[in-house]
């Protein structure tokens, strides 16, 4: 399940393999009322991603099947009023394989961007000025197939950061501009497979912060810190 808030109102996205994703409002984080079912008609939309607001639109990325069952790609809808949506992107942006995405939290020089995740090609970078219009800035895992999710996850002095999902372990990419991509960590700081393999960026009082996780089994979690987003 996925909580999120929009028009002062919470809402449910729930995740169902069976029936199809749902989402619910409330009003009163007690009593919630649901305003999508069975997957908006379609059962194999099963999950709800973390949305973003823009231009005053609610937009909602959505899993459509999943790595051992891929379907018809994944999906983005879009909302005025947090009851009724339409989809507006289907068949992962052109890509079945792209059974999930993921959104940058904020805008980024007048463009919203989306990662991911493709078991099959590698994860993809995609950009848009409108919601509606979809341009593809990175395919098939910057080179490395292997980067199955590539995850734009914050803006750092005035350049967005994307994190990849690798086996071998997570790269760190960031642009200045969303068409030109430079690569500032690799293979996880070189602790081996099944090691930090994805992570988390935050930026904390004037720094980025990386929280790797590993495999359960293999390794610990680790925190690292750089003023620079490079060292």
């Amino acid at each position: 399940m996925i909580l999120f808030v929009f028009n002062d109102k919470l809402f449910a996205g729930i995740y169902n393999a069976v029936e199809g994703a749902s989402i619910w409002v409330s009003g009163d984080g007690v009593k919630f009322n649901q305003v999508v079912s069975k997957g908006l008609g379609d059962k194999d939309n099963i999950g709800i991603g973390t949305p973003i607001i823009f231009r005053d639109k609610l937009l909602v990325p959505v899993q459509n099947g999943y790595v051992s069952s891929i379907k018809d790609g994944a999906e983005i809808w879009s909302s005025e009023d947090g009851l009724t949506f339409k989809r507006i992107i289907t068949r992962g942006l052109g890509e079945p394989s792209n059974i999930l995405l993921r959104f940058l939290p904020i805008s980024f020089k007048d463009y919203i961007y989306v990662g991911t995740y493709n078991p099959v090609k590698g994860g993809e970078i995609w950009r848009s000025r409108d919601g509606v219009e979809w341009e593809k800035m990175i395919e098939g895992g910057v080179g490395d197939t292997g980067n199955t999710i590539l995850d734009p996850q914050v803006v750092f002095k005035d350049k967005i950061y994307v994190l990849t999902y690798n086996l071998n372990g997570l790269s760190v990419f960031r642009s200045e501009d969303g068409e030109n991509w430079e690569k500032v960590v690799e293979n996880g700081f070189n602790y081996g497979s099944y090691r930090n393999v994805y992570g988390l960026l935050t930026v904390i009082d004037e720094n980025l912060y990386l929280t790797t996780f590993s495999t359960p089994g293999v390794g610990a979690f680790q925190i690292w810190k750089t003023s620079d987003g490079e060292n």
